[in-house]
């Protein structure tokens, strides 16, 4: 049985770097670091997507100000932020 293949800690984004380093220290395991690192982006991307179809509706409202380009900046953010969705109805979308 192989141990799982984790990106080494110098690769990684510096903020996800900080709070892995920090939870190795306090006796956390690495594969349960990347489980909940992992459960707070699918749910930080999940407020986004329900932002964006929030302000879709909105811009229903010719006065709203919001354009496509907002709507596709916030489906590109969620998308970077968790590529696969787990609602099977959310498609990823660039």
């Amino acid at each position: 049985m192989s141990l799982p293949a984790f990106e080494p800690l110098e690769n990684l984004p510096s903020a996800r770097k900080r709070i892995t380093a920090e939870l190795l220290a306090h006796g956390w395991e690495r594969a349960d670091i990347e489980e909940a690192l992992d459960g707070f982006a699918s749910e930080l991307a999940g407020e986004i997507r329900k932002e964006r179809d929030a302000m879709r509706e909105e811009m229903k409202d010719s006065r709203s100000g919001i354009t496509k380009a907002d709507l596709d900046a916030m489906s590109y953010a969620a998308n970077v932020i968790d590529p696969y969705p787990v609602d099977p109805r959310e498609e990823p979308t660039t």
